[in-house]
């Protein structure tokens, strides 16, 4: 079977999914017996529970872990999250031999704790031996009615405030200061004092004239406590524009050898609702339409409906090569929504990687599907990464020759790691079907007899 790294990545996410899930499968069967004259793997204590802390107190636990078996142990940990670090033990341990090894817990995440380390070792008994990580981690203020103030669906130049009240947790009192060597943007911010060390009122107000979009700000609240230096309180306004197109571009790449179907979201404002009237690429016309069995309007209390525009790009190898981009005209009478631009990116992973000396910024899978919004024509147009260039280039008069596939050793790994869980999950499968049919055919037989 060829890999081809440029596939789509919707069918690449049901692949990973379904290698993810028989993974899971396997795990979940018991463990093999144990080898007497193997390893065998003690640890000591098996749960990391906390208890209850404040948030930034530091939350760590010593685990002894000990090879009790006849052979050398192998150690690998890791953890389930970001959130929850672990040091890498000592491996291999001989006989007899003990190391230790520090689970830490990020108390910036508020809440209960429900986290897992794995230790994955070559003793048949614990290949993959889970210890939990448990506890609650309490925050110093009790903050309501929100943890942050966002404003919806307001106007370039209105002027809105919204407040919210903060009480103390903390055993003793926490005198809660606006930190002086921050900018609040288009905000203005004011904290009053509402009961000394113990209760607070923070009020946002907009400072027109926002921006069309979102408006972001961050509030540090200094509370003179070592053990949490400041508070941040986000802040969002949201300007809805009188129209854009969502995603913000268009990803193809060579496996689409036939025309290719996309679907944008076009936005537009309740309050001036506007027509698409021509879909282009450079001077081409395209091929579109508006779903109207997929039109679909934000909440009565928004100001933005919006509907499914369905477009039909031509195969990858007609899109050009340089800065490609689908036009959309609308019947906005202002010119900076007249006309949205959508760029589209041409991506061939099969293409030859750079060295590491000479790598550059591209654009990762997060940025592909990065709902950021369309920016109109008469505004800054986001950078486009430069076509990938052949590996060979013809000369004048002479025919191309195309680009040999470059392999690509973390794509075989995948590959290798995705067919093999899927073969065991079949075999697995299959054998739980031939027992449930024999145990079918052995019932039969009962009742006959």
């Amino acid at each position: 079977m060829r890999w081809n790294m440029a596939a789509s990545s919707a069918v690449l996410s049901a692949v990973l999914s379904f290698a993810f899930v028989a993974v899971a499968q396997e795990a979940a069967q018991p463990a093999a017996p144990a080898d007497p004259d193997g390893p065998k793997l003690v640890v000591e204590p098996q749960v990391f529970d906390f208890g209850e802390v404040w948030e930034g107190a530091p939350a760590e636990g010593i685990f002894t872990l000990k090879n009790a078996g006849k052979a050398p142990l192998t150690i690998n940990s890791r953890s389930s999250c970001g959130c929850t670090v672990a040091t890498k033990p000592k491996s291999p341990l001989a006989p007899g031999e003990e190391t230790t090894f520090k689970i830490s817990y990020s108390t910036k995440r508020l809440g209960k704790a429900n986290k897992h380390v794995y230790l994955e070792t070559n003793d048949k008994a614990n290949p993959r031996f889970d210890i939990p990580v448990r506890g609650m981690v309490k925050g110093l203020f009790e903050i309501t009615p929100t943890q942050q103030i966002i404003f919806q669906d307001i106007e370039v130049g209105e002027v809105a405030s919204d407040t919210i009240k903060l009480v103390c947790q903390f055993d003793e009192p926490v005198n809660l200061k606006l930190n002086e060597k921050q900018n609040f943007g288009r905000f203005d911010v004011e904290l009053k004092e509402v009961k000394p060390g113990a209760e607070y009122e923070l009020k946002a107000t907009t400072k027109p004239p926002l921006q069309t979009g979102r408006n972001y700000a961050s509030v540090l609240l200094d509370t003179g406590l070592p053990l949490v230096p400041s508070i941040t309180i986000r802040l969002r306004a949201d300007v809805p524009a009188i129209a854009a197109l969502k995603p913000s571009t268009l990803l193809v790449t060579p496996s689409m050898d036939k025309p290719i179907k996309r679907v944008l979201r076009f936005e537009y404002r309740k309050d001036e609702p506007i027509e698409i009237t021509k879909v282009t690429m450079g001077n081409e016309d395209v091929e579109w339409q508006v779903l109207d069995n997929q039109r679909r309007q934000a909440p009565q209390t928004g100001k933005t409906a919006w509907d499914q525009l369905q477009i039909t790009l031509p195969p990858y190898g007609e899109i050009p090569d340089r800065n490609p981009r689908v036009q959309v005209y609308t019947s906005s009478e202002k010119p900076e929504y007249s006309k949205l631009e959508v760029p589209v990116i041409k991506r061939d992973n099969r293409a030859q990687r750079r060295p590491a000396a000479d790598k550059r910024r591209q654009p990762g899978p997060a940025m592909r599907g990065a709902d950021l919004g369309v920016v109109p024509t008469g505004g800054r147009q986001p950078a486009q990464p430069a076509p990938a260039k052949p590996a060979g280039t013809a000369g004048a008069g002479q025919p191309k020759k195309p680009a040999e596939p470059a392999s690509n050793p973390d794509a075989e790994a995948l590959k290798k790691q995705i067919e093999e869980a899927i073969r065991k999950a079949q075999a697995r499968k299959a054998a739980e079907e031939a027992e449930k049919a024999k145990q079918a055919e052995q019932g039969a037989e009962s009742k006959e007899g």
